[in-house]
Formats: structure tokens, C-alpha cells, sequence
């Protein structure tokens, strides 16, 4: 499942570094801590998306990816 999801990043030295806050389905989540964060890279067409599973402030964890090329956020899984 691929949702497109809106999301408020903080950008450091790099756009898009991490997510703070995401709307799904016309509600705002806050992200409490980052669990867990992966790269993955695809070597044939040097495609890169970024993952990360979230621990919300309402106790619910939910993985994002975010496509560069899109420059789109997507909710993977609830």
C-alpha cells in the first residue's frame, strides 16, 4: 500500500532530512521519534528512496518512504 501523504520535513544540510509532522486521511500526525531509518538504492536505474518507521505522538507507528525522483512522500503501512 502507497499512499501519497503530505509531510513537514526539518532540511539540515540535505532537503527532505527528516519527517516532524505527516497528514493522512485530513489528520495531522506528530512524530515523536524516529525508529528506525534506511537507504535503498537501486543500482540498474541508480533510482534512491528513502524509509522511515515513526512512533507518532497518539503511540501509533507508521513507515514512510520518501522518492526523491517523485518528490513525494508515501505512507507504506500503519
Amino acid at each position: 500500500m502507497l499512499e501519497p501523504i503530505d509531510v513537514v520535513c526539518y532540511a539540515g544540510y540535505r532537503a527532505e532530512e527528516k519527517p516532524l509532522t505527516f497528514t493522512y486521511k485530513n489528520r495531522e500526525f506528530n512524530i515523536k521519534k524516529i525508529l528506525d531509518r534506511s537507504v535503498e538504492e537501486s543500482f540498474a536505474d541508480r533510482d534512491t528512496v528513502y524509509r522511515f518507521r515513526v512512533l507518532c505522538a497518539t503511540n501509533e507507528t507508521f513507515s514512510l518512504l520518501f522518492d526523491p525522483q517523485e518528490d513525494q512522500w508515501f505512507l507504506e503501512e500503519r
